[in-house]
């Protein structure tokens, strides 16, 4: 069990820069490069590509900036986790093992689905699910419905190790969250150690930061 980890957050939202990986990987000696690339509007926006070509629904960024740094991630065992996975994780994830075997790098590449509740949209209206703020009934028509995941996927992920870790939905901290509660060998109970990072990489943008176990 390893007591520092160094983590390059190398997207906050879509559209950042894809040069932020490479320089995050010449600037500092990196465990992990993390990406959290959804927001509301970002995910009809992913509705609506999906609706026209069902092979799409994911972030295009995440198939565009890290498949030519596969083989330097694989000879210094820098992990990546990402929720551009978006509506598409499974789609995502099978773009990213087609760039590495074109590489010939042997990277292990899983995807968390479980956030999209799109099919239990009668369901939840039967049960009399109403917006938390007005009250109002879950209307027809529904675009798209997620669920905000957390980090223990992305640990588990990690854990039965995969190299690369591609998620939907999650919550903004949980990209961070898991590499750390699979790292330090967190539970889902040891709230002294996983509440403070989750408050403090709340909204969190690219940036390296190295995380110390207490």
């Amino acid at each position: 069990m390893k007591d520092k980890i160094t983590l390059g957050s190398w997207a906050g939202m879509w559209g950042d820069s894809p040069t932020i990986p490479r320089q995050l990987l010449d600037g500092a000696d990196l465990d992990y490069l993390v990406g959290d690339h959804l927001a509301e509007i970002t995910m009809a926006l992913l509705a609506r590509a999906r609706a026209e070509d069902p092979a799409k629904g994911f972030i295009p960024d995440i198939v565009r900036a890290l498949p030519p740094l596969l083989g330097e991630l694989h000879e210094r065992g820098v992990k990546v986790v990402s929720n551009g996975g978006g509506l598409n994780p499974a789609a995502a994830a099978d773009a990213l093992r087609a760039a590495a075997t074109e590489a010939g790098v042997p990277l292990r590449v899983a995807h968390v689905e479980g956030d999209d509740l799109a099919a239990r949209a009668g369901d939840l209206r039967a049960a009399g699910a109403q917006d938390m703020f007005t009250g109002e009934a879950l209307p027809d028509g529904v675009v798209t419905m997620n669920a905000y995941l957390g980090a223990r996927p992305i640990a588990d992920a990690l854990a039965r190790g995969a190299d690369i870790v591609v998620t939907g939905r999650c919550a903004d901290s949980a990209v961070i969250l898991g590499p750390l509660m699979y790292e330090f060998g967190w539970s889902d109970t040891d709230y002294d150690e996983v509440v403070p990072f989750a408050v403090e990489l709340r909204g969190g943008g690219p940036g390296v930061s190295e995380r110390l176990r207490a």
